[in-house]
């Protein structure tokens, strides 16, 4: 029987530009863009961490669903994919995203009711393959919970100071949408996905800390400059990603976060960044700043107000210290040059009069005289040269013995520091699963 033409559509969860979005919830770009396009999607550099505090400290998410290929209302596979932007601080992205990549965790669950279902027609299905666990059976009626159970476990608990509406009388399943971080689900056509939740009972839009979705298609047509999205494997295979038993929701799931990183780190096509430079200079010319600034905003809108006030704050806190912390290290690397072997608490603030936190005063490196060179040209390089010509073997043994000294002395606070770190390091997140 054909379905109501009739019937309402539920709107996306799938909102604005999606590469600028992905990266600024990585960190690879400015959050509040208010230069050209091609500044908001700058190249990213590999071997280095993240340049900005990534944006709303979210958890990324990603949903695949398999069902039955002659009776889509039968889902027989979940797959869930999670990757914490909190797990990829100090961690450069490497090539095609691979470090930030073997941070995702994941889990595969097939339904027992229609265990006796393959996939075989129009896809080869594998749903015995799992490449990144172990598979675990689950019924029907715990599906939901149990996909709530996985997604709360990989955001955190919620703040106790946060009203909970299972608290104020609500109903017992609301427990499955608290959360103590903000969510934002991946998928490949993501709004299917969801719907396949929601046939199963659990209706991700409820999630406390929802924020949006992000859809890989769209992120790849972005980039590629496609009018039409591609399958997954293709976009793996643009990306240098080998994937193995594709179609094992799983595997998919993982997958497609692992191409959503890869493909943040690319930028859109020099063209279409060309055609919205010159469209963004004539609305300068037409309009005021303040409608500029509403521009800005269009790509975040239906975040909520409050979520979005508070980690605005957080987020300038971070991008202060993280500015601070690269102020010391300049200053470390000209005092390493100068001959310094190691700092004193006087020098725990910078120039600019910022304090030096304690967990990066214990781990900044130390001057090591054995590991320490001369620019060529400089005052000490030219004073070495000129004592290997005239064999002076007596300041080369002075000079030997003080650097000895100093290595003892370098390597001691070396391991003071790396002690104080082990103590005091702590961790307030729960495991993933």
């Amino acid at each position: 029987m054909a379905r109501s033409k009739n019937k309402q559509k539920r709107p996306s969860i799938v909102r604005g530009e999606q590469l600028i979005k992905a990266q600024q919830y990585l960190g690879l770009s400015p959050t509040w863009p208010s230069t050209s396009p091609a500044k908001r999607n700058p190249a990213a550099n590999i071997s280095v961490q993240a340049p900005y505090p990534p944006y709303l400290s979210v958890v990324f998410v990603a949903v695949d669903c398999e069902a039955y290929e002659r009776d889509q209302h039968r889902v027989t596979e979940v797959g869930i994919a999670a990757l914490d932007t909190r797990d990829l601080h100090g961690l450069p992205p490497g090539k095609d995203a691979t470090a930030w990549g073997n941070k995702i965790k994941a889990r595969h669950f097939r339904v027992q009711e229609h265990s006796h279902l393959t996939n075989t027609d129009f896809v080869q299905g594998c749903p015995d393959r799992f490449e990144f666990g172990e598979t675990q059976w689950i019924s029907l009626r715990n599906a939901a919970r149990v996909v709530g159970a996985c997604i709360c476990s990989a955001a955190g608990a919620p703040d106790p100071a946060e009203p909970s509406s299972a608290a104020d009388g609500g109903d017992d399943d609301d427990d499955m949408y608290q959360t103590g971080r903000n969510i934002v689900l991946v998928g490949q056509a993501v709004d299917n996905d969801i719907a396949y939740l929601e046939a199963l009972g659990y209706v991700p839009r409820r999630v406390q800390r929802f924020i949006e979705g992000l859809d890989l298609g769209i992120i790849d047509r972005e980039v590629k400059g496609l009018q039409q999205s591609r399958n997954l494997a293709s976009i793996l295979y643009d990306v240098n990603i080998v994937a193995w038993n594709l179609h094992n929701a799983g595997n998919d799931a993982v997958y497609t976060l692992q191409a959503m990183l890869a493909l943040a780190l690319r930028q859109k096509p020099k063209a279409k960044q060309e055609d919205e430079e010159e469209e963004e200079d004539d609305d300068d010319d037409d309009d005021s700043d303040d409608s500029d600034d509403d521009d800005e905003m269009e790509a975040w809108d239906g975040i909520p107000e409050s979520v979005r006030q508070e980690n605005e704050r957080r987020h300038e806190e971070r991008l202060q210290q993280q500015q601070a912390e690269d102020r010391l290290r300049a200053a470390a690397s000209t005092e390493q040059v100068l001959g310094v072997d190691s700092f004193s608490d006087s020098d725990s603030q910078s120039d600019g009069g910022v304090p030096l936190p304690a967990d990066i005063a214990t781990s900044m490196p130390m001057g090591d005289s054995d590991s320490a060179s001369s620019p060529p040209g400089s005052p000490t390089a030219t004073r070495s040269t000129s004592t290997a010509n005239n064999n002076n073997n007596n300041n080369n043994n002075n000079n030997n013995n003080n650097n000895s000294k100093n290595n003892s002395n370098s390597k001691g606070s070396k391991n003071d520091s790396k002690n104080t770190n082990t103590t005091g390091k702590t961790d307030d997140k729960k495991d993933f699963w």
